[in-house]
Order: C-alpha cells, then sequence, then structure tokens
C-alpha cells in the first residue's frame, strides 16, 4: 500500500484495486466449490492403494497435494482481503480530500 498518493494517481490506484479484489475473490471462490472434489479425488487415490475408508480419510488430509491446495486457497483468500482493504482505504482517502477541498474552497470562505 502506498503512503504518498497524487489526486491525479488516487483514481487509478482505487480501480486496480476494485478490479484485483473482485478477481482474487471470484478465484477464491471457484478454489472452495473444488475443494470438496479434490478431497474426494484424493481420498478415492488411497482407497485404491488399499487402504480402509478411515485411514484413507485421514491421509487424503494430510496428504501434500491437499494441504497445497488448501495453502493456496487461503494465500488468493488473503490477496482478495488485502485488496478490499486498500480498496476501501484509497476510496476513504479520495473522498477525505475532496471534502477538504470543498472546505478550503473559495466558494466556502465568503460564506
Amino acid at each position: 500500500m502506498q503512503r504518498h498518493v497524487t489526486n491525479e494517481y488516487l483514481p487509478r490506484l482505487i480501480a486496480r484495486c476494485g478490479e484485483e479484489a473482485m478477481n482474487n475473490r471470484q478465484v477464491a471462490k471457484r478454489l472452495r466449490a473444488l475443494l470438496p472434489t479434490r478431497y474426494l479425488e484424493i481420498k478415492r487415490d488411497h482407497r485404491q492403494r488399499g487402504l480402509p475408508p478411515s485411514a484413507a480419510d485421514r491421509q487424503a488430509l494430510i496428504d501434500p497435494r491437499y494441504t497445497d491446495f488448501i495453502q493456496e486457497l487461503n494465500a488468493m483468500t488473503f490477496a482478495a482481503h488485502q485488496a478490499r482493504i486498500e480498496y476501501e482505504t484509497y476510496s476513504m482517502l479520495y473522498k477525505a480530500r475532496q471534502s477538504l477541498r470543498y472546505l478550503t474552497s473559495p466558494r466556502q470562505q465568503k460564506r
């Protein structure tokens, strides 16, 4: 997140962060929807190796493929939240600067 942003660059930064947040949120939603399918595929692999159902469950949960998928989901969710926070912060900064410009404008001082 950038601390000192010019007024000209701020609207573009707001748009970029908003788009990034939306895209990351969509990817995280798709990954979350794939999670049960991925788990069942890994569990099926362990069952085909001859493990009983309960052992296949446990092995699927600690399988590196499953944990990597979980980490990818967490990273994407974190990126979506971070982009959303940046979007909201830059939007508040833009609105605050707009209100300050209005309050310090010559029109306001004549009243």
